[in-house]
């Protein structure tokens, strides 16, 4: 049930670091919305398409990956010497909407080997 939920949570999660990034808000407030968002949100809309059951794991490697993401991200801004900031946050919303919207349509779209499991139950 959980798993149904996770892409309207990453699309909110998107917004509310792109409010609270332009939006002067208190400082306590950007920063949990911020070190959510960083933190969990762009690995967890590509480690969701592993189709993991047990959710520390998935937790755990929503982590690494969003940091990996995040490095890579860093690291290429610097070498193309075009470092900002509020640059890389629109980055890392655009690729966690791409991984979500993955996510959505893999889920929600019937596979070729479901609907041929569905012919061949239908024709027992």
């Amino acid at each position: 049930m959980m798993h149904r939920m996770y892409p309207a949570v990453l699309i909110l999660s998107c917004i509310g670091a792109l409010l609270v990034s332009m939006i002067p808000l208190f400082q306590g407030v950007r920063i949990l919305v911020l070190l959510w968002f960083m933190l969990v949100c762009p690995g967890l809309a590509f480690v969701q398409l592993l189709n993991i059951d047990q959710p520390l794991i998935e937790l755990s490697l929503s982590i690494a990956l969003s940091l990996a993401i995040e490095m890579m991200l860093a690291l290429i801004m610097l070498l193309l010497d075009r470092w900002q900031p509020q640059q890389a946050l629109l980055a890392l919303v655009g690729i966690t909407t791409i991984g979500t919207l993955i996510q959505y349509y893999s889920v929600n779209k019937p596979t070729r080997m479901n609907s041929t499991l569905r012919q061949a139950n239908s024709n027992e």
